[in-house]
């Protein structure tokens, strides 16, 4: 079930490379932000102009929550005016007025979740497994930026080998605000662009940077400790016990199969509880079908409530993914987990992170005339228009809505072609169901067949289908 809501200023959870990036700091007092200079910073927690060591070390701890809880700016914010205050800091924390506060700590907050997130992540990039399957990067802008720097738009689909000297210089952020990222990937795609614009490696005399990249983010974020973090967590994993150490090392591993990468990268689920058993088995059963590529990490947690199954939510204003909630009340939960990351790849996937493919895209043009031929989608048509019971119509215009569709026909196909047995007695307990609307929401092995075809050629085209 999708769920849009309105924006919460937060980042999603932090990963554990990420979150020991930020915790081998060591807190510098300075006066400017550039008294340490570029790799420096992967070493040193800097809040420019705080040079007592009380209130560093009292801010500290709000980003290190912030990183690894996922708390929001205003919370941020209100625990660093609180600090401020207390330990006397309260004017030069925005130069005496509230616009410059809101400014400073954004900037604060801001810069260093996404410079831990790209350090995190250039120590999974760096992983040598994950370079021999997938060798090359893509440079992949934000669309959620109001006003996009033209340099980072022309870097859009930049891909690259990973070992190329532009990514010493231009990995992501690459300045105040930046909201770029790379991914891995196997090759360049049919139009990437291949070779970096002329004049890359040019330094401006000004800012000491290549062009289009601020002063003092010439830099790759964690490359200069990247070996040292992977070592610290593959020791961390060792001392887990179980499951959470297997986790653990899939984590640090980031080592994919050739047709994309493993779901689980894209997914950061709660350790115990609903969430955590069902989500394994989806997991599981997808790397057997199909990769991904380019997707973001979002949370899956679990929820008693009793209203949905299962929920996929995201921002409406501008489509950036939430999350998913698995709920403990759903009947069939490993089926209901595959159902919401269906609507997870259908919304950030698919069609560029732009919205749901699987209502209008080119690419989906064939899964939706084999989905509006079949036998199913006839029966849920027929039945909801000849019912007077306003909750039957009501569950059939809900099962007829193209995105709910694409889910549920994504769950099926990766129960099917996976041959998971659980996951297909979970689907046959739909399609047995005595409520004809509900059991007419997925389809039977011979009705599916063009279906499932139809969604074996889009993962062939788009290089993800194992």
């Amino acid at each position: 079930m999708p769920d849009p809501v309105n924006p919460l200023g937060r980042f999603d959870l932090g990963f554990q490379e990420q979150i020991d990036f930020f915790r081998r700091k060591t807190n510098l007092g300075t006066e400017k932000w550039t008294d340490i200079w570029e790799a420096a910073h992967d070493r040193s927690f800097v809040v420019a102009g705080a040079m007592k060591a009380d209130l560093l070390d009292e801010i500290r701890k709000s980003v290190d929550k912030a990183i690894a809880t996922g708390t929001t700016l205003e919370t941020f914010r209100k625990e660093f005016r609180d600090t401020t205050t207390r330990l006397g800091w309260p004017g030069e924390a925005g130069k005496g007025t509230e616009g410059g506060f809101r400014w400073r700590t954004k900037v604060i907050y801001e810069t260093n979740l996404r410079s831990s997130y790209a350090a995190g992540r250039e120590a999974q990039l760096a992983d040598p497994g994950l370079q021999k399957l997938l060798p090359y990067r893509r440079y992949v802008h934000s669309d959620s930026v109001l006003h996009p720097r033209p340099q980072h738009l022309a870097w859009d689909g930049l891909t690259l080998p990973h070992d190329h000297p532009f990514w010493a210089t231009h990995s992501p952020p690459n300045g105040w605000g930046c909201r770029c990222r790379v991914v891995a990937v196997a090759a360049p795609k049919k139009g990437d662009p291949t070779t970096p614009p002329a004049g890359w490696d040019d330094m401006d005399a000004e800012t000491g940077a290549p062009p289009g990249v601020d002063k003092g983010w010439g830099y790759a974020p964690g490359a200069s400790v990247r070996d040292e973090l992977r070592e610290l967590v593959k020791g961390k994993v060792a001392k887990l016990p179980g499951a959470l150490g297997k986790a653990l090392a899939e984590e640090v591993k980031a080592v994919v199969a050739p047709a994309g990468e493993s779901i689980a990268g894209s997914l950061r689920v709660s350790r115990t509880g609903i969430a955590n058993s069902s989500m394994g088995e989806a997991i599981t059963a997808i790397d057997k079908v199909h990769g991904v590529s380019g997707l973001p990490r979002i949370p899956v947690s679990s929820s008693k409530s009793s209203n949905f199954q299962g929920r996929y939510r995201f921002y409406a204003n501008n489509n950036d993914p939430v999350g998913i909630i698995i709920s403990t009340g759903s009947r069939n939960p490993a089926l209901t987990a595959l159902h919401e990351i269906g609507h997870f790849i259908d919304h950030q996937s698919l069609n560029g992170r732009k919205g749901y493919a699987s209502t209008s895209s080119d690419i989906l043009e064939k899964w939706r005339k084999a989905v509006d031929g079949s036998t199913a989608t006839a029966a849920l048509q027929a039945e909801t228009s000849k019912t007077a019971i306003q909750s039957v119509q009501k569950a059939g215009r809900y099962y007829l809505q193209r995105h709910e569709q694409w889910a549920r026909a994504y769950a099926q196909y990766v129960a099917t072609r996976s041959g998971d047995a659980a996951l297909i007695g979970q689907l046959d307990a739909i399609r047995n169901s005595a409520h004809r609307v509900y059991a007419n929401s997925q389809w039977s092995d011979a009705d599916f067949a063009p279906i499932g075809a139809a969604i074996d050629e889009l993962l062939t085209t788009l290089g993800l289908k194992r």
